[in-house]
């Protein structure tokens, strides 16, 4: 009889690759108490401990404003400008403001410790400037309880 052609051999099912796993979503820091953020900034802003913080806790909610907007517009690289390119945290800015605006909108809410220490307040500011924006930027990514 005829000779039977060669039996195909099965044919291998693909082998499916391994399941992805869900990437975890990073969990967000946890949020920090107004005096966690109060010793930093008294500390930057030269101003003295205990007066600081009693003023720093009295007025936060001014205090909140000013590093509010910091989040939302960033800082101005280059300067004396309010409209130039911005290193922004998170959201898109429009308008930024420069360091020393910053130490000015901050230094005035002080002002009512003693007007020297406004001065200094604002002098310290300026030249610890990253101080400064340390305390922001850790605002900006944990909030405040």
């Amino acid at each position: 009889g005829p000779t039977p052609g060669p039996t195909p051999g099965p044919t291998p099912a693909p082998t499916p690759g391994p399941t992805p796993q869900p990437t975890p979503q990073p969990t967000p820091p946890p949020c920090k108490h107004a005096c966690h953020y109060s010793t930093g900034m008294c500390a930057a802003l030269g101003l003295p401990g205990t007066l600081c913080k009693k003023a720093f806790a009295r007025k936060f909610k001014q205090v909140k404003h000013v590093m509010e907007g910091y989040c939302a517009s960033g800082l101005c690289m280059g300067g004396a400008g309010e409209w130039l390119v911005t290193e922004s945290i998170g959201r898109a800015a429009t308008a930024c403001y420069s360091a020393s605006s910053y130490c000015a909108r901050m230094c005035a809410i002080f002002v009512d410790l003693r007007q020297h220490v406004a001065a200094r307040c604002r002098a310290s500011c300026r030249s610890d400037f990253d101080g400064v924006r340390k305390v922001w930027d850790d605002y900006c990514s944990a909030g405040v309880c």
